[in-house]
């Protein structure tokens, strides 16, 4: 007798849970939803599992629990946010091509019509962001074969091969001082007249037949230069802690170079000695999947940064969807061997892992790409940075300072 729709969730839920026990809340948590005529499952950002009832009647209940923990990787490995501007459906394909191939690994039945490395001739083991670089890649290679075929006529205009002015270099394209190419500084003197012009054509005449978006370039090139962010973050840092360099304080715990002068013994006085207190900092770096090595260099490179607006050890922290790293540094050396993860996006371990600590640390700075999950509230007493590098979309919180750090063109 087949299986009715109720009791085929019921079993992909308990299998799901089964082969991967550390997701049950997930799991558990998800809601089941119907929408007739869908044809497939999927997951919404609000952990809706939506359903095709007649499609889910077709499947077994070995494919169920593949389906289960499928959509449940989504979420887990924040797929949601880590997308940002990319093309929604590519990058889509590059997600469940990375989950599948790691749920074949754990032996779990996908129904036909999965997607795997093989099927787009990809290696296995890479990152949603690589498999998505691969499928923009194949996307760009059809698109130049129209072009081609568009183009085949030599006093065809050869659209898309614009130069790198348009971010396309030319074959053998000229350049340097002997041509007549512009300087850098002319290049910026120009931008800062023309937006200049713009913003008085607006004022005086309307946006009329302006192209779309200019107004808008016109206002960010004129608008004041923001304050370098290294100069943002030492002085934050400095501020958190609430020392200086060479800031002291009086210790009764420790005797005065000067109390050999005054003696020792009944009626002579104790001197206090000076002490210099040593803040205690963390810097947690995000080694999740969406983070590249351009912006994980440059979180260790702030996190060395950290280590001099304190002038002492630092706590440094691994953490991708779980810590994988912990330990006191005091130069880079120490920092780049502590670097461990690429798998999913939450803070929500590192913000507890802090909470649990003895010498709680009283600044807490968390370099990220934005696109991770974060706790409602940091622990009581703990100042929070968080360290943007090239962040599209800031972590959704209300605390912490926020000092942005601009990718390199």
């Amino acid at each position: 007798m087949a299986m009715s729709v109720f009791d085929l969730l019921a079993a992909g839920r308990l299998i799901a849970s089964k082969k991967a026990p550390y997701f049950r809340a997930l799991i558990q948590a998800l809601v089941p939803y119907a929408v007739p005529g869908l044809g497939t499952i999927g997951i919404t950002k609000h952990m809706l599992l939506v359903y095709d009832p007649e499609w889910i009647a077709q499947r077994t209940q070995e494919e169920m629990g593949a389906l289960y923990w499928h959509e449940v990787m989504h979420k887990v490995l924040d797929h949601h946010n880590r997308r940002g501007d990319k093309n929604p459906y590519l990058y889509n394909v590059a997600g469940d091509i990375f989950i599948n191939d790691q749920g074949r690994n754990m032996q779990l039945m996908f129904p036909k019509g999965g997607m795997f490395p093989e099927l787009f001739g990809f290696p296995k083991n890479l990152s949603t962001e690589e498999y998505y670089a691969l499928l923009y890649k194949k996307a760009e290679e059809q698109i130049k074969e129209i072009i081609d075929e568009l183009q085949k006529d030599p006093n065809a205009w050869k659209s898309g091969q614009c130069g790198s002015g348009a971010g396309n270099p030319m074959e053998n394209e000229p350049d340097g001082p002997e041509t007549g190419a512009r300087s850098e500084s002319e290049l910026q003197q120009l931008r800062q007249r023309v937006a200049e012009a713009v913003k008085q054509h607006v004022q005086s005449k309307g946006r009329g037949d302006l192209p779309l978006g200019i107004d808008r370039w016109a206002d960010e090139v004129t608008k004041p230069p923001k304050v370098p962010w290294q100069t943002i973050l030492g002085r934050v840092v400095r501020q958190a802690v609430a020392f200086r360099p060479g800031a002291v304080d009086y210790s009764y715990s420790r005797i005065s170079r000067r109390q050999g002068g005054i003696g020792f013994g009944p009626g002579r006085p104790i001197v206090p000695a000076f002490v210099r207190p040593v803040p205690r900092v963390a810097f947690v770096l995000d080694t999740s999947g969406s983070m590249g090595q351009d912006q994980l260099a440059a979180g260790i490179a702030e996190a060395t940064g950290v280590l001099k607006a304190t002038g002492a050890e630092i706590t440094f922290m691994s953490c991708d969807y779980a810590v994988h790293a912990v330990g006191k540094v005091t130069n880079p050396a120490e920092l780049a061997k502590l670097v461990k993860g690429g798998g999913g996006s939450s803070f929500v371990p590192a913000f507890e892992h802090l909470a649990k600590m003895r010498d709680r640390p009283q600044l807490a700075v968390f370099a990220t790409d934005g696109a991770i999950l974060v706790p409602p509230q940091p622990p009581k007493g703990m100042r929070v940075i968080w360290l943007l590098i090239g962040a599209s979309t800031p972590p959704t919180t209300e605390y912490g300072d926020r000092i942005e750090v601009e990718e390199a063109a």
